[in-house]
């Protein structure tokens, strides 16, 4: 095909039959070899199928052959646990045996034992005597009962008079407890209260403690102030003191600058006799300078024809005299440059002079004001400032001396605080005491009975050991009929379980021969399993070997196939391409055929060939053009060099006229400055500015020291309130944790409080607490040294202190289950703390104390302590809600 396609392309022009022809031809070889393409797929897909169903029917047979092999396994593994289990079976009937013979011998014994058993009690007779036993004891009880009521009838006549005895008693305890603690403490309750009040000694007490508190804290409050006020006293000395240190080294420095200018003459002196010779300097520059400018001019003049005198206008009569002088004003000329740079060396060493008194004048007047005004303000101001200091530091000491009486107080009246509250409470218990005993007097019968007490309590005692002794005989009876019956069942359930058992042992006996018959026909089926699952492994290796044969070979000729078809498509496909390259290029023959474009050719190639002579024709016109703009491009670059030159002249002209009009500016300039010069006021600006910024950096600095003694000051005031806080709740826990716990392992606790030692403005001091117990004076850590219970009660008593110092104007204290973990004592306690609690805040009209709790036994002991009247229980209903009842403590 490629051949054929290529001997077509060879003739350079065929005609239409022929092109019809060979086109014809060329799409019946396509055609074919599209033909032998899809045989040839149709022959490859067949092939591929037949390797396929081959693959297919070996996969199915290893499949069939791995199901048989697991089906073989499972059996083998069910007749091996078949067997296995028989083989138990077997040994467990070979035990039996001796087994039997045991079993046998016991139930024997089981027999023996239940017939004895049964004939040594008579039960019949056993239940009989307890028949009769409890009708005595019934009759005995009537008895005791109608005993009963008449000693309970002759004990309400003396128990009255009893109780009342006792309570007297109780009181005499009493009384003599109070006189005890009031003789103890009557000197310091007379220090601080000037006499022993007989009734709320406790609140008396309390409100000492408190006034003691607050002018001790007015106190601390005015030393504080004093204390502050000397800090800052302190500290502003201490600035007075290093502004004038400053102050003075300043005008050490600046003495010995200007000392090193002038030595011991006067600064303005000096100044001015530099300034003088500057002045005597710039004005010989200036004379030197134009008097060369002078003697040249006059040269000049003499030189011209008829010289005269260049001052006076004078002619000369001899020519002689004219060089003569123009000879002697040619000498002063050339002496000029000399002179000039003389003066200018002299004038450059006497401005830096002059320049560097100039910039000593700011450190001159810095002296003049030191001495006069700064440093005598300051040597006065620091004179005050210690005098005001002192004065300070005797008020300050006045008010620590008059402080430390109330703290005494304080301290008295908190040592004695426990002991005042304890005979507070006995004051509270006489007066209850006592209305007991009036009650009980009124309470006194009027009269007595006629039967003595002891008769009745002896009868009353001889009834009740003849019923415990008939109760005691029937129980005897009663367990030993019981013990009898539970022995006759425990024998005779013996007597079945070891029948039973002998019985199940015969059975497996006669079962051995038929276990030995299935174990055997088990152990031959295990053995023909084991052949058939060698053979099928065998079989199962060859299929596999098949598949993967199969699999293999089918994978080569599908890889084969797919590179033959690939070829051959692409040869095809390189066919079609190249047959519709042809049918492009006929279509586009055709086209150009029926269009007419070999005529219209021949039109265009005429006129290309007239354009080509009109061409040549304007180029040679072209080239005379160019070469006329050329001359006059020279032409004009020439114009354009005079036209450069003329403008230059006039800008040279008018910058001249600038020239002479900038002279005269700064010649007018340098008039109004006089001496003045820009260098030497650009120095004056630099050493103000840097002054500048040394003042700047001195303020800033004061200013930062300013703030950091702002800054320990606050810290310290912080430390000072937060330690008198820690003090005051201490003090609050320490009370209440000895008025409350009642072991005897911690006298009592404390938070303790760990400050770091140096904190920064820009970084918190942090504050670590922690709570100690303390006993015997020594420290110990709480945290996993304490029980649940003290846990719990150093909570509650932590944050009854917290609240007590911080939120002593809150009128609401509320505890959720304040009791858990507690024991009975320490429930009493807190019981009796809150009740005092609320004592101390019977002034405070707002107060209100609320508690919720599950423990109704702290609900009676809380009622006991203190009047309370009503409680609310919240409970749920049947729909779910919560509902809030209302009840009185006598309804509890």
């Amino acid at each position: 095909m490629l051949s054929f396609l290529a001997a077509a392309s060879s003739f350079t022009q065929f005609s239409g039959g022929e092109v019809t022809s060979v086109l014809g031809q060329v799409n019946r070889k396509l055609k074919a070899i599209e033909a032998a393409l899809e045989a040839r797929k149709g022959m490859i897909e067949n092939e591929e199928q037949e390797l396929q169903n081959r693959i297919d029917e070996y996969r199915e047979e290893k499949v069939s052959l791995e199901q048989q092999i697991s089906m073989k396994a499972k059996q083998m593994q069910a007749t091996k646990q078949e067997i296995k289990k028989i083989k138990g079976e077997i040994e467990e009937v070979d035990l039996s045996a001796s087994k039997l013979a045991r079993i046998e011998r016991k139930l024997k014994q089981a027999v023996e034992d239940l017939e004895q058993v049964e004939n040594s009690l008579n039960m019949d007779e056993l239940k009989e005597e307890i028949k009769q036993a409890k009708d005595k004891r019934n009759r005995l009880e009537d008895e005791l009962e109608e005993v009963d009521k008449e000693v309970k009838l002759l004990q309400q006549q003396s128990s009255v008079q009893a109780e009342l005895d006792l309570q007297r008693e109780s009181k005499a305890v009493k009384e003599s407890e109070v006189r005890k603690l009031k003789n103890k403490n009557e000197d310091t309750l007379k220090h601080l209260l000037k006499t022993v009040p007989e009734q709320g000694i406790k609140y008396e007490l309390k409100f000492c403690i408190d006034r003691l508190t607050k002018d001790i804290k007015d106190m601390n409050l005015n030393l504080s102030i004093k204390q502050r006020e000397l800090t800052a006293l302190e500290t502003h000395r201490k600035h007075q003191k290093e502004a004038l240190r400053r102050r003075e080294e300043d005008l050490r420095v600046k003495e010995e600058m200007v000392y090193e200018a002038c030595g011991n003459q006067d600064y303005e002196e000096v100044v001015k006799r530099s300034e003088e010779i500057v002045q005597d300097l710039q004005d010989q520059k200036g004379t030197l300078s134009s008097s060369e400018y002078l003697f040249r001019r006059y040269v000049q003049k003499l030189q011209q024809p008829q010289p005269c005198c260049p001052l006076c206008h004078r002619g000369f009569d001899l020519e002689a005299d004219v060089r003569e002088l123009v000879n002697e004003l040619n000498s002063k000329v050339r002496e000029v440059p000399a002179q000039l740079h003389d003066n200018a060396k002299k004038l450059e060493s006497e401005k830096k002079k002059y320049e560097k008194l100039l910039e000593l004048k700011p450190s001159y007047e810095s002296i003049i004001t030191f001495r006069r005004t700064e440093i005598p303000t300051l040597k006065t101001e620091l004179e005050e400032t210690e005098k005001k200091l002192s004065d300070l530091r005797i008020d300050v000491e006045g008010l620590e001396s008059t402080l430390m009486e109330p703290q005494a107080d304080k301290v008295m009246a908190e040592k004695v605080q426990p002991d005042i509250v304890l005979l507070d409470q006995h004051y509270i218990e006489l007066q209850k005491l006592q209305r007991e005993i009036d009650r009980l007097e009124e309470k006194l019968p009027a009269g007595r009975s006629s039967r003595s007490m002891q008769q009745a309590l002896n009868e009353q005692e001889q009834l009740k050991s003849e019923v415990s002794k008939i109760r005691r005989v029937i129980e005897d009876s009663q367990q030993k009929l019981t013990r009898h019956t539970e022995r006759l069942h425990e024998l005779r359930d013996e007597k079945n379980r070891l029948t039973e058992e002998s019985f199940k042992v015969e059975g497996g006996m006669r079962q051995r021969n038929q276990l030995e018959e299935r174990q055997s026909e088990l152990q031959e089926g295990e053995a023909v399993l084991n052949e058939e699952m060698v053979g099928l492994q065998e079989k199962l290796g060859e299929s596999r070997r098949n598949f993967d044969t199969a699999t293999k070979e089918k994978d080569i000729t599908r890889l084969k196939n797919k590179e033959i078809l690939s070829k051959e498509q692409n040869q095809l496909s390189e066919y079609q391409k190249q047959i519709g390259e042809i049918h492009r290029h006929q279509n586009s023959i055709k086209d150009f055929e029926q269009r007419g474009i070999d005529k219209m050719l021949a039109r265009v190639q005429q006129s290309l060939h007239d354009l080509e002579t009109i061409k040549d024709t304007t180029s040679k016109s072209m080239q005379d053009i160019k070469t006329k703009i050329a001359d006059m491009h020279n032409e004009l670059a020439n114009q354009q060099m005079v036209k450069r030159d003329l403008e230059d002249n006039l800008k040279l002209r008018s910058k001249e006229v600038e020239a002479d009009d900038l002279k005269k500016k700064i010649e007018d300039l340098e008039k109004s400055l006089g001496d003045l010069k820009y260098e030497t006021l650009l120095r004056v600006k630099r050493d103000l500015q840097k002054e500048e910024e040394t003042l700047t950096r001195e303020v800033e600095e004061a200013a930062v020291s300013d703030l950091n003694c702002y800054y320990q000051a606050t810290e310290w005031a912080m430390l000072h309130f937060h330690k008198e806080r820690m003090r005051e709740i201490n003090t609050i826990i320490r009370e209440l944790w000895r008025q409350i716990y009642r072991g005897n392992d911690i006298d009592y606790i404390e938070i303790k409080t760990d400050v770091p030692e140096h904190s920064t403005a820009d970084k918190r001091r942090n504050y670590n607490y922690r709570v100690v117990q303390m006993k015997n004076d020594v420290e110990i850590d709480m945290r996993g040294r304490c029980s649940a219970g003290q846990k719990v009660l150093a909570s509650l008593i932590i944050r009854m202190a917290l609240a007590e110092t911080f939120s002593s104007n809150c009128g609401m204290l509320a505890l959720d289950e304040p009791t858990t973990n507690l024991d009975r004592e320490n429930i009493e306690s807190l019981s009796t703390a809150l009740a005092d609690i609320v004592n101390t805040r019977l002034t405070q009209k707002n107060f209100q104390l609320v508690i919720i709790t599950h423990d109704e036994e702290f609900l009676d002991r809380l009622s006991k302590v203190e009047k309370l009247e009503v409680f609310y229980r919240v409970s749920r209903n049947e729909q779910g809600k919560s509902v809030i009842k209302k009840f009185g403590i006598s309804d509890h």
